[in-house]
């Protein structure tokens, strides 16, 4: 998690769902283990920790069927904050320019110089194909 908060500078959403055997569950483990004993089963711990410190869904591979877990897994994603804020992959020298298609979507941003980031004061329409032009250095 540090590491996505570093590379995005806290601007993105994390969210881990998982469908392990979960840590403790030791009906699954057992059979996963006697299932297929050329293969040895292990608990999902760190998986499960992320899915934990992310608000996410932690499923069991022992579910009889999946369909609640990726129900729930939807739901979550389609939870996850939207935001105004595009952070560009490098820094512009200077104030990049940026398009909106159709026209009529446009809205008004602010760039701070120095930054990665474009804000924008509201999100565009749906369908708006925004784009980006901008020289950096390397």
């Amino acid at each position: 998690m540090n590491k996505v908060a570093t590379v995005w500078g806290g601007n993105k959403s994390l969210l881990v769902n998982t469908i392990v055997i979960n840590p403790g569950d030791t009906n699954c483990y057992n059979y996963e283990e006697a299932n297929d004993p050329l293969k040895s089963a292990h608990y999902g711990n760190i998986y499960a920790e992320l899915s934990g410190a992310t608000n996410g869904v932690k499923g069991s591979i022992c579910a009889p069927s999946y369909k609640t877990m990726l129900s729930n897994i939807t739901g979550a994603i389609g939870e996850i904050p939207l935001t105004n804020t595009v952070t560009l992959n490098y820094v512009p020298n200077s104030a990049p320019t940026i398009t909106f298609n159709p026209t009529g979507n446009a809205v008004n941003y602010t760039w701070t110089p120095g930054t990665n980031q474009v804000t924008f004061n509201a999100r565009p329409a749906s369908g708006t194909v925004v784009t980006f032009s901008y020289t950096f250095n390397n």
